[in-house]
């Protein structure tokens, strides 16, 4: 009886713990926010939540981080901001052990007393029961109660009046070079590819975050622009690669590629590579692959 009692004690415990694990992001910039927008910095933010039944109140976490950001956003910067790249991870609290611990204590305790205002001093039969049955029934009832968790919040902070012309980004020599390098490659692949399809720009993987969401906007631009294309959504795109956790300047295989295409629509989808080369120059590989068959399409390489 008594190791069924725990059993089902440290079963509690540990869906508690692991319930009260949370990660998630939050109003993340797009890629040609990044390039528009000026962000001056970072904040972050610890505070501890309490939630009821274990429910996971998505929007009401969100909800408390965006305050607390912007409150040490405040504190540090001046002018129109806001916090955006909101990233949200939860952990276990101290708290929680003492939250659960205590009722089944006092029950025990208060068996103790039982006991000994009845004058029982040999077999503690008071303690016994509550150790059986009345603990265990506290320490359950406790933990689906709800759990604490203690979360730590994290987010750029995005200074607006301060972008446009004069953003840094504009006047970077070697985006400039990586502009005509994707102006190039953009050519060979719009000549290859076949006119009216609904064509996707996946990522181009790089160690410089802002100069592959550079060589991607660049090169929508290109496909846009020509006319022949369907070219998908920056947001529905956006949307996807926050559901499937990859980023835009990350590597993307094959096989993920066309699985990504299918979910958005795409005939074609364009991925790349963006790296130094050494002495102040780089490269830049890009490749269209047929979503339905699978095979590449046309690939481009061109130095900067």
């Amino acid at each position: 009886m008594k190791n069924k009692a725990a059993s089902i004690c440290a079963a509690a415990l540990l869906a508690a713990l692991l319930g009260s694990c949370v990660s998630a992001n939050y109003r993340e910039m797009t890629i040609q926010e990044r390039l528009q927008e000026n962000v001056v910095g970072s904040v972050t933010a610890e505070f501890t939540s309490f939630r009821p039944f274990n429910r996971r109140d998505t929007k009401g976490l969100r909800r408390r981080a965006h305050d607390e950001l912007m409150r040490a956003a405040r504190e540090q910067h001046q002018g129109v901001i806001e916090v955006r790249n909101i990233r949200i991870e939860g952990r276990g609290h101290g708290g929680q052990f003492l939250y659960m611990a205590a009722p089944p204590v006092a029950a025990v305790v208060i068996g103790a007393i039982s006991d000994a205002a009845r004058g029982i001093t040999n077999t503690n039969e008071g303690v016994e029961i509550t150790g059986l049955f009345v603990a265990p029934g506290l320490f359950l009832t406790t933990t689906v109660a709800g759990n604490i968790q203690r979360i730590t919040a994290t987010g750029d902070v995005v200074l607006h009046g301060a972008a446009g012309a004069g953003h840094p980004l504009a006047a970077d020599p070697r985006l400039q070079r990586i502009g005509g390098a994707v102006a190039s490659a953009a050519g060979s692949l719009i000549a290859a590819m076949p006119p009216g399809e609904a064509v996707a720009v996946l990522s181009v993987r790089s160690d410089d975050h802002a100069a592959a969401a550079y060589a991607i906007a660049q090169l929508e631009f290109r496909l846009i622009g020509s006319g022949r294309f369907r070219v998908v959504d920056r947001r529905i795109l956006d949307q996807v690669r926050m559901e499937q956790d990859f980023h835009v300047s990350g590597d993307v295989d094959d096989a993920s590629a066309v699985s990504i295409g299918q979910m958005l629509g795409a005939a074609i989808v364009i991925t790349g590579d963006l790296a130094d080369a050494g002495g102040g120059f780089g490269w830049l590989g890009l490749r269209a692959l047929d979503v339905r068959t699978g095979q590449i399409v046309s690939m481009a390489l061109e130095r900067f």
